[in-house]
C-alpha cells in the first residue's frame, strides 16, 4: 500500500482502526486527524461521570499523545477534513494544506441538534460541552432539559445527582419512548419521578423566553430536507427517532452559546401553553452525521456514510462509527447506529478490510448499548425501536430488575434489561438467532 491511511476523526471508532491496524500487523503510515485539541477520549463517561464531577476529565481519555507516538500513529488535533476528491485521492484539512492517501476512513461522527431560531441553549456531545454544561449546573438551580432520549434522561439524573431542580419535557408520553418502547418508558417515568423530576411529556416546545423578555418560537415549518434525502432501506439511528413525532421541534446544528445576559433563557413554553422556568435550558433532541465535508465527492450518503457489510463506502474509501450506515446483511438495510460500542466493531473490522485480511465471521454484528441513569444501568442487545410487541421475560419492571425481548412477529430484533447482566448476556443470543430459545 503506497501512502498513508488517513483516519478523519479520532474517536472511538478512528482510534479502534488505527489500534486495529496496528494489531493487525500494518507497520506503514497512519494519519489520525481530530478536528478538537484532546487527545482521543471516550464519550459515555461525559454525560455521567464527568457531568457529576465524580470523574477529572482526564480519565476519559483513551490514550494519550505519548501513547499514539508510541505505536507510531502521527496525531494531528485540532485538524478537521473539510473536502475530499477521490479521483486524486487527497484530502483537503482545515489548516489548508492537501494529503494524499492510500485509504481513508470517514470517522467524523455526529453533531448535535439545537432548537432553531432560539437563543442560547446548551447541547452535550464533546468534552468541551461537558465541561462548559457543568459549570454552568454548578450555578443553576432549576434546569429545563428538552429531549428524553437517553442522553437527556442522563443529564437529567446528573443534575439531580448535583441537587438540581430539573424539568423534563419530551413530546412522546414516556421518556425513551422511541427507543425503547412505553413498555420501559413507563418504568424510567417512575424512576425520575420518584428522584424529584417534573415530567412534561407529550408536548413539544413552543417557544423559549429569554431573561430580558423576548419570546423565541419554535418554527412549525420543518426545516428542509438536507440535499441527500434517505432512500428506502436506510434505517434512522435510535437516537435520532425523537425528531419524527416532533416536527416543531426540528433543530438545526447551527448556534452558539450565550454570551449576552439578557438572551439568557428564563423559561421554556410548551405547545400546551405551560411555562417551565429554568436558569439553564439544555437541548438532547438527537445528532445529525457530521458528512458536509463529502457532500461533493460523490461518496454515498444518506441519514450518514452508506457502507457496505464491511464499511466500504467507495474506491479506498471506509466509514465508520456514528457516521456510518453500514448494510446490515440480516435486516435487508442500512443501519446507522450511535452508540460506543459499535464503533469499536466498525474499527476493527474496516482495519481487516483495508489491509485485504479475511472476515473471521459473518460481518453482522449485534449493536450494544447501556444508559446509567442515578444506580439505575440498562443494558441492550440489537435494536429495540419500532418492534411489535415487547415481553418481559424475567424479573420484574416494578422491581427494576428484568429482561424485556423485543420482536416483531415471531422474529427476536433486541433485548433489553437492568439488574440481571447474567440473564442479559444469556438473552443476547436470541437475538443473533433472531428467535425465542424453544423453552421460552
Amino acid at each position: 500500500m503506497t501512502g498513508p491511511v488517513v483516519i478523519a476523526g479520532s474517536g472511538a471508532a478512528g482510534l479502534a482502526t488505527a489500534d486495529a491496524l496496528r494489531t493487525e500487523g500494518y507497520d506503514g503510515a497512519i494519519l489520525l486527524l481530530g478536528d478538537e485539541p484532546h487527545a482521543p477520549y471516550d464519550r459515555p463517561p461525559l454525560s455521567k461521570q464527568v457531568l457529576t464531577g465524580a470523574w477529572r476529565p482526564d480519565r476519559a481519555v483513551l490514550r494519550s499523545r505519548a501513547e499514539l507516538a508510541a505505536r507510531g500513529i502521527d496525531f494531528r488535533p485540532g485538524t478537521a477534513a473539510v473536502a475530499l476528491d477521490p479521483a486524486a485521492s487527497t484530502l483537503t484539512l482545515s489548516n489548508g494544506t492537501t494529503i494524499g492517501y492510500a485509504a481513508l476512513v470517514a470517522a467524523t461522527g455526529v453533531a448535535p441538534r439545537r432548537l432553531p431560531g432560539t437563543p442560547a441553549q446548551h447541547v452535550l456531545r464533546g468534552l468541551d460541552d461537558t465541561l462548559r454544561l457543568r459549570g454552568a449546573l454548578t450555578r443553576a438551580r432549576r434546569v429545563a432539559v428538552v429531549g428524553a432520549g437517553f442522553l437527556g434522561c442522563e443529564i437529567t439524573a446528573a443534575a439531580r445527582t448535583m441537587g438540581i431542580a430539573v424539568t423534563l419535557a419530551d413530546p412522546f408520553p414516556t421518556p425513551l419512548h422511541a427507543p425503547l418502547g412505553p413498555l420501559l418508558g413507563t418504568m424510567i417515568a417512575g424512576l425520575h419521578r420518584d428522584r424529584g423530576v417534573d415530567l412534561r411529556l407529550g408536548h413539544a416546545v413552543a417557544a423559549l423566553e429569554t431573561v430580558s423578555g423576548n419570546v423565541a418560537g419554535i418554527p412549525a415549518t420543518p426545516v428542509p430536507a438536507a440535499p441527500h434525502t434517505t432512500p428506502p432501506g436506510v434505517a434512522a439511528s435510535p437516537n435520532t427517532d425523537i425528531r419524527a413525532a416532533n416536527a416543531n421541534n426540528r433543530a438545526a446544528t447551527a448556534g452558539d452559546h450565550p454570551t449576552n445576559a439578557g438572551d439568557r433563557i428564563a423559561a421554556v413554553l410548551l405547545d400546551d401553553g405551560t411555562r417551565i422556568p429554568a436558569d439553564l435550558v439544555v437541548t438532547a433532541i438527537g445528532c445529525v452525521p457530521r458528512v458536509g465535508w463529502l457532500r461533493d465527492s460523490g461518496v454515498p450518503l444518506a441519514d450518514g456514510v452508506v457502507c457496505d457489510a464491511h464499511g466500504r463506502a467507495a474506491e479506498r474509501v471506509w466509514a465508520a462509527g456514528d457516521v456510518a450506515a453500514w448494510w446490515s446483511p440480516a435486516l435487508g438495510r442500512h443501519v446507522r447506529v450511535e452508540h460506543r460500542f459499535t464503533a469499536g466493531q466498525h474499527g476493527r473490522i474496516v482495519a481487516r478490510d483495508i489491509l485485504g485480511l479475511p472476515h473471521d465471521a459473518a460481518p453482522d454484528q449485534v449493536p450494544y448499548f447501556w444508559s446509567d441513569q442515578y444506580d439505575l444501568k440498562i443494558q441492550a442487545y440489537g435494536l429495540p425501536s419500532g418492534a411489535d410487541e415487547v415481553r418481559i421475560v424475567e424479573g420484574s419492571l416494578d422491581e427494576r430488575r428484568f429482561v424485556a425481548v423485543y420482536l416483531s412477529g415471531d422474529e427476536v430484533t433486541a433485548v433489553a434489561g437492568a439488574g440481571m447482566a447474567r440473564a442479559m448476556r444469556q438473552w443476547r443470543q436470541a437475538v443473533v438467532d433472531r428467535r425465542l430459545p424453544a423453552a421460552t
